[in-house]
């Protein structure tokens, strides 16, 4: 059950990283997910550049042209914003590269 107080917290940004995505299978780095010190990130909003890419949030690895969601280059789609909620979430989340060229996801983390 979330509470009222719960429901209307704000996230608060505190951590940022910029991940290469090839043909293989990447995901989150832990270490941003549940930094030594602190709370564990609630959160993340990623954006991609430079190539189109497959994700999944439930562990398994996404495959090029068939399985995950597509996130598109922010260039051709300039508003696309992929938020993901939740810890376990955020460890599951897998993306691959859908074409030739790697792609970069830029990663804001939340709490």
């Amino acid at each position: 059950m979330v509470t009222q107080v719960e429901a209307s917290r704000a996230l608060v940004a505190f951590d940022y990283e910029t991940i290469t995505v090839s043909s293989s299978g990447v995901g989150l780095t832990a270490s941003k997910i549940q930094p030594a010190s602190g709370c564990a990130a609630l959160g993340a909003a990623i954006t991609v550049e430079g190539a189109t890419i497959r994700y999944r949030l439930d562990g398994g690895n996404p495959v090029a042209g068939s399985a995950g969601h597509l996130g598109y280059d922010t260039s051709v789609v300039p508003a696309q914003v992929i938020w993901v909620y939740g810890t376990e979430n955020l460890r599951l989340f897998r993306a691959v590269r859908e074409g030739a060229s790697d792609a970069t996801l830029r990663v804001t983390y939340y709490r």
